[in-house]
């Protein structure tokens, strides 16, 4: 489950607040955030008319909100269609590098959690059981050194980052 970042230009971001202003589309799309389901299954958990249904799943699915990527046969031998969300965010914006300040607070704070495990590192303390122990040993063994953490957390956020900004990219171009 993803993000559908839509400009407030763009030509389905009408049918797609419409959508999220209807009450029986929103009871549907929470009904299948879940789990996928069919038009008939949703029918019965809500308790609307299967035409209800049919229509608004497909003005859903036709806006980009839900998808149906598997089926099953009735007893009759038809197709069911099964239903499930494309995307639990839904954000309209009319800037597309509005999600940026949330992108930059965190990588600030994989930065921050970088810097903090490179400045103070923690060495577990020994234990009087283990002075113990290493005084009975005869023979020294090597301790592994800590794998250096914190390289890793900072191109994780800058690789982070940088997907957002792609994304973003390509979704106010594609607009």
């Amino acid at each position: 489950m993803g993000v559908l970042h839509l400009k407030l230009s763009a030509q389905n971001a009408k049918s797609v607040a419409q959508l999220i202003a209807n009450d029986t589309a929103r009871r549907i799309m929470d009904c299948i955030s879940e789990e996928s389901k069919s038009e008939s299954a949703v029918a019965k958990e809500l308790g609307v008319p299967l035409s209800t249904v049919h229509y608004n799943m497909q003005n859903l699915v036709d806006a980009g909100l839900v998808h149906s990527e598997e089926y099953t046969y009735s007893e009759k031998g038809k197709e069911v269609r099964h239903y499930k969300l494309a995307s639990q965010h839904v954000i309209i914006t009319t800037n597309p590098l509005a999600s940026l300040p949330a992108a930059l607070t965190g990588l600030g704070l994989s930065v921050a959690v970088a810097a903090a495990i490179f400045f103070f590192p923690t060495a577990p303390q020994a234990t009087p059981m283990m002075a113990r122990m290493e005084a009975d040993m005869t023979m020294a063994v090597p301790v592994a050194a800590d794998p250096l953490v914190w390289p890793w957390i900072l191109l994780g956020a800058v690789v982070m980052l940088a997907g957002i900004l792609l994304a973003t990219f390509i979704m106010r171009y594609r607009a």
